[in-house]
């Protein structure tokens, strides 16, 4: 593409100015028609309602092809309809008062002063000035030699696109060059932080000037706004991009993408104290909890931790919050880790995707220095980060640094959206983003020092920036809360019988389980024992039981029958919970039975409780028919080692190739249905068909 020229060709008025200029002409026209139809007796009042309709249908199709308003049909009608009872009656009729004639003229007035302020007139308008004032601002700003490609209103300022490509300069240097952006603020009497220039792409630059002061007041949120110019109030899916905030500049949008076709992404953010994280993770939380295909675990293992827990708490699914819960989390992490083993299996040679049955799991890693210092963490929280993506599993995590402390190597090598707002100084930029922080700008300078800017990287999608919605008062974050705790999807039932007690018994007491016991759906105060996954058809009652969380535990139960009275659909639901409860607590004993009978030492019984251990998971498992089959030609005749078969199968489904721990499951599965069975042992050991020739002991 070449860079356009400034030539009359280009610098005449656009066909929108054109028409804007021809209402007045167009209307004495008009006007002298049907004065002369009058006066030669025209008899077609029926021909100019239809040519009046026609016109009529022919505007409105050009005002919905170009976005335009309402006034382009109605003038044609209106037009049509004045034309048809002028030309009757005449023009001049009731002379010297001549309604007609001065109810015309004041419409054709009207119509020329509304066509030069239509938007698309305007803008068209503006254009052209630029265009042919470039060549001198080009100059007093340095950058003579550009040709202009484009030129728009902002809410603040003016946009300009420019050519490089002539001028001696690349793009790239000229974004880069600091002297450029302090020669543009000097000639137009403002500060430096005004003036933003960034590469678009090779050749071409933009170039924003902010003349009002666009971080004067901060961006309420939707949610909480009387007038908002952004519904949030929808259905939302978390395939869709999360808006987090605004361009208070152009208006843009300011969203995260968490999930797309490719997969879960890895998400960080990186600012220093007081810049805004704790705001930008409230308005993702938002997003998250309103999405009916997701769920989030939180976090926070700093001295700040436990006021999280009055917050986003009771809208999580999981939760470790203060320095005293470093074990919980550890055991949290497990619990995602076994997630991603039971999607392994359940979805080898299929994709996942989110689901309110199988939804999508967030873990929120707030302060994230804290959690990676704690022992036996940071291997789990690489876990997560390196294989989580593809099951739906992944990590959000929050620190002042894009540092080491602040998450591995590893784990900052698996973000794929980046989230950067005001660093102390440029290398943090570098830190959190790589060689993508190279094109991203300074959001302290941007911002003027302020709070709530950001610059997001999108998946191979260059970068946006603006500032986050204000959503940092507790009473709003609570009135979200109370909103939607109780509505929030379930794992899997199979997925949660592949967990076991442990799942439960975390789930029965997190913060959502005590807050439950006082926050009742109508808002009344009395205990609710369930989280359904959608709100109850209208009119069913507040706590009928639905399939949900375990929520408490005994001695809440023993209290709370004692001293409250509770109506039966209540007492219905705890005496569920009780026996729920019961059975867990007979398969705690049995297990800590059968690990006092194999204790350290004991190779016998180990052995035969791993057994039991993949023979459980073995049964759980279900074999897609390809890889069965496929399983069948590798086992046939002599057989082939586990390590051949993990292989094998990843060469012929390499699109949807299982994993190690599956490829066991699955040959597990089929040593179950006496199928299959191991012949040799350690580095002979093969699988093989029982039908060919073995006796499958």
């Amino acid at each position: 593409m070449t860079e356009p020229e400034i030539t009359p060709a280009n610098l005449r008025r656009a066909p929108a100015e054109r028409a804007a200029r021809a209402v007045l002409p167009v209307s004495g026209l008009v006007w002298g028609a049907a004065e002369i139809m009058h006066a030669c007796a025209w008899p077609g009042s029926l021909d100019i309602t239809l040519v009046a309709a026609t016109g009529t249908a022919v505007a409105y199709g050009v005002a919905a092809k170009k976005g335009w308003t309402w006034r382009l049909p109605s003038w044609t009608a209106f037009g049509g309809a004045w034309m048809a009872f002028a030309v009757n009656a005449g023009p001049l009729a009731g002379w010297p008062y001549a309604p007609l004639t001065w109810g015309w003229g004041v419409t054709a007035i009207t119509a020329w002063k509304l066509a030069h302020r239509h938007e698309a007139v305007v803008e068209a308008r503006d254009k052209r000035l630029a265009r042919a004032g470039w060549l001198e601002k080009s100059r007093s700003w340095g950058l003579h030699g550009t040709h202009l490609k484009d030129y728009g209103r902002t809410r603040v300022g003016e946009r300009y696109l420019v050519w490089t490509k002539g001028s001696g300069r690349r793009a790239s240097a000229v974004a880069g060059n600091r002297n450029l952006r302090e020669d543009i603020a000097e000639h137009e009497g403002l500060d430096m932080e005004r003036v933003q220039i960034r590469s678009v792409r090779p050749g071409l630059v933009e170039i924003s000037i902010e003349y009002d002061d666009p971080w004067k007041h901060p961006v309420p949120h939707p949610l909480f706004d009387d007038a908002p110019e952004i519904d949030l109030s929808g259905p939302y899916s978390i395939m869709e991009p999360a808006v987090v905030g605004q361009d208070p500049a152009s208006g843009e949008l300011l969203s995260i993408t968490l999930y797309d076709e490719i997969g879960g992404k890895s998400v960080s953010f990186t600012a220093r104290r007081g810049m805004g994280k704790t705001v930008l993770l409230n308005c993702l939380s938002e997003r998250i909890t309103k999405a009916g295909d997701a769920i989030q675990f939180r976090i926070n293992l700093s001295d700040v931790g436990l006021s999280e827990a009055e917050r986003w708490g009771p809208a999580c699914h999981l939760t470790a919050f203060g320095p005293h819960q470093a074990a919980r989390a550890a055991r949290v992490l497990e619990i995602a880790k076994g997630i991603i083993a039971w999607r392994a299996a359940r979805y080898a040679g299929r994709k996942y995707v989110p689901s309110p049955q199988d939804p999508a799991v967030f873990i929120i890693f707030d302060e994230a220095d804290s959690a990676k210092s704690a022992p036996n963490l940071a291997r789990q929280m690489d876990d997560v980060a390196t294989k989580g993506r593809q099951f739906g599993v992944n990590p959000v995590r929050a620190g002042q640094r894009g540092t080491q402390d602040y998450g591995s190597a590893k784990m900052r090598s698996q973000d794929d959206v980046v989230c950067v707002g005001a660093v102390g100084r440029d290398s943090e930029i570098y830190h959190a983003a790589g060689s993508a922080g190279y094109q991203l700008p300074d959001i302290a300078a941007y911002t003027g020092g302020r709070p709530g800017g950001w610059a997001i990287t999108s998946p191979g999608a260059g970068y946006t920036k603006g500032r986050s919605f204000d959503l940092d008062e507790v009473r709003d974050i609570q009135a979200i809360v109370a909103e939607r705790a109780h509505w929030q999807p379930d794992l899997h039932p199979d997925c949660r019988e592949f967990l076991g007690e442990k799942y439960e018994i975390l789930l029965s007491t997190d913060v959502y389980a005590k807050w439950a016991l006082t926050h009742r759906r109508d808002g009344t105060s009395a205990p609710v024992t369930v989280r359904a996954a959608a709100p109850p058809p209208p009119g069913s009652p507040g706590t009928a039981v639905q399939p949900g969380a375990l929520l408490t535990d005994d001695d809440y139960l023993r209290h709370l029958d004692k001293t409250m009275t509770m109506d039966p659909a209540d007492n219905a639901a705890f005496s569920a919970l009780d026996a729920k409860l019961a059975g867990l607590r007979k398969t705690h004993e049995e297990t800590a039975a059968m690990r006092a009978a194999a204790p350290d030492g004991n190779p016998g019984k180990e052995a035969e409780m791993a057994e039991a251990r993949w023979e459980q998971a073995a049964r759980q498992t279900e074999i897609p028919p390809l890889i069965r089959e496929q399983l069948f030609t590798y086992l046939a005749g002599e057989g082939m080692s586990g390590r051949r078969i993990v292989d094998a199968l990843a060469e012929d489904f390499p699109a949807d190739k299982p994993t190690r721990n599956a490829v066991m499951l699955y040959l597990n599965r089929l040593r179950y249905e006496k199928k299959a069975y191991v012949h040799g042992k350690a580095a002979l050991a093969r699988w093989r068909l029982v039908t060919d020739g073995g006796d499958g002991s």
